[in-house]
């Protein structure tokens, strides 16, 4: 089969005290492994793939739904038919990226071409009447989805609200178009998205 393209993006900042340490790291190491690698930041830096990439309000963890909200925008206008995945998550976070190509070209994810439907892949949260994907592992859309987040959510779906909880207003968008989060956990209960390296 051909092989799936996988766009990996990290939302950062860069402040004095840390000077992109873990972006560093990322960017050194899983980084290289996907097809494509762009972090959001306050300050631009080619050599890890950081670009300032401005939002509104202020760059703060209270803010990350509009930060979230413009990464998506920023790769829905540029590079949403160039990959076949897209993987978020934070400057905190390590990814098996050919795993995470193995699960994409599996069955469970792979999607009909010719009918390609959004899909959403992380570890499923509850919150009252929704399940959204954990934002800690960070979440994979096809590029259905982003075409979807694009063209269904992004102008509709508080689109000026300031609030950390990007992860629930993502599912929360995506529900109320009728698009739900794909449960990825594996035959034994085990979660493919993991919350931490720890556990």
């Amino acid at each position: 089969k051909k092989r799936s393209k996988i766009l990996c993006m990290v939302y950062t900042a860069h402040f004095p005290n840390d000077q992109h340490k873990n972006l560093k790291a990322q960017a050194h190491t899983w980084g290289r492994r996907c097809d494509g690698f762009i972090a959001a930041s306050n300050l631009t830096d080619h050599s890890l793939g950081a670009i300032d990439l401005p939002h509104l309000g202020l760059e703060e963890y209270g803010n990350m739904w509009q930060k979230i909200r413009t990464m998506w925008a920023y790769v829905f206008h540029n590079y949403v038919d160039d990959y076949d995945w897209v993987h978020i998550a934070g400057d905190d976070v390590y990814i098996a990226v050919d795993n995470l190509r193995a699960y994409n070209k599996g069955s469970e994810a792979n999607t009909d071409h010719l009918r390609p439907r959004p899909l959403i892949l992380g570890t499923p949260y509850p919150f009252r009447n929704i399940v959204f994907p954990a934002g800690g592992p960070g979440y994979t859309l096809n590029r259905a989805a982003v075409k979807f987040f694009g063209e269904k959510v992004l102008t509709n779906f508080l689109p000026i609200s300031r609030d950390s909880r990007e992860d629930l207003f993502m599912g929360s968008g995506f529900a109320g178009e009728g698009v739900f989060l794909t449960d990825t956990r594996d035959d034994v209960n085990a979660t493919r998205y993991g919350p931490s390296a720890e556990g």
